[in-house]
This record gives structure tokens, sequence and C-alpha cells, in this order.
């Protein structure tokens, strides 16, 4: 693979969502896709944003192929560029403007289907709201900053939450629908009823 250069904003946003110690060995890292997306995952939440490898040039450009990597350490908030330095196909550093330098390596697997969790509408009826870990919001300020603005919508599809920021135009944050007791006792009522 060539040496490029992504914003360590979406870097350290990718990091955050990922898993840590998963046995799904591939959730312990990012994706950096051909097709221009930076994705990550626990299972829980998920982050996707776009990335250029080249933000000068007019035209966008991408990795090759679907890459998942995983990153030694916590790129510092005062970093604005990573740079990837390969030194075979699997492992390399990657190098902040800064000049810290962290190791990194590919993981070799299949990414899951990111897409499918990713809502496309939101809920114009009412909603009674949703359930999440308050761990999860959290994580919004590591991926938004802490000071961001966030859109947040309830979608239909999956009963996902899609949070937006206007700060990163492209990324978004979608947290996995989860079952609240009250949810449970509210339906269980529904069904005895019944």
């Amino acid at each position: 693979m060539k040496n490029f250069t992504i914003d360590a904003q979406l870097i350290r946003s990718a990091m955050a969502c990922q898993d840590k110690k998963s046995v799904r060995y591939h959730l312990n890292g990012f994706l950096l896709s051909a097709s221009g997306h930076i994705v990550a995952t626990n299972g829980n939440i998920l982050f996707k944003s776009d990335y250029n490898l080249n933000p000068d040039s007019p035209e966008p450009s991408h990795i090759e192929a679907d890459s998942i990597i995983r990153i030694e350490g916590t790129i510092p908030l005062n970093s604005y560029t990573c740079e990837f330095l390969f030194k075979d196909d699997f492992s390399g550093h990657v190098q902040t403007d800064k000049g810290k330098l962290f190791p990194f390596v590919i993981v070799d697997g299949k990414y899951p289907d990111y897409e499918r969790v990713i809502p496309e509408s939101s809920r114009s009826e009412y909603s009674n709201g949703f359930a999440c870990n308050v761990t999860l919001l959290a994580t919004l300020a590591k991926v938004f900053g802490k000071d961001a603005i966030v859109d947040i919508e309830h979608a239909t599809e999956n009963d996902s939450i899609l949070v937006t920021c206007l700060k990163m135009e492209s990324a978004i944050f979608v947290l996995m629908p989860c079952r609240s007791d009250k949810e449970y006792r509210r339906n269980f009522a529904v069904k005895k009823a019944a």
C-alpha cells in the first residue's frame, strides 16, 4: 500500500467507536473502505464518515481495497492529520503532524455490512422515545467534540437513533436500539390485555 494522510479527528472518532477487546476481532479496528468511508462499530454504536486522502485535489482519492486498521495508542487531541506509513502489507506506523508515532496493523477479516444498520428515514409520527446506555451518549463528545450541537432522529426501519453534527457534515453516529425495562413492561401489558 502507498502512504496516505487522513484528518486526525476522523481517526479519533473512529477509534472512540471501535471495540477494544472483542472476540469479533474485525471490530477491534476501524474500516477504511475503498468507497471512501471510514467506519467503526462496537456492535452498540456506529460511526461513519467520508474521508479523502488528498483534500487539496478536486477529485476525491481513496485506498484501493477495504482495510481494517487497528492503531495502538491514542491520537492526541492537538493533532490535525495522521499519515499512515507502511512497513509491509500488514503493518506500519501512524505519524501525526506533531511528530508522534503509533504502530498499527491491518486486521485480516471482512467488516460487517455497516450500511444495513444506518437508518434511511426518521419517524414522522409520535414516538415514545428510545432507550440506550448513557456511556454510549458520552462517546458523542469524543466523536463530535464536547461543545458540539447535534441533531438526533429516531429511525423507522430498525428503531435505531441517527445523530448528525454540522461540525462534521459527512459524519454520522448510530445508536443501536436496546430494550428498556419500561418498554418490556409496556409490551407485556399490551400482550396481557389482548
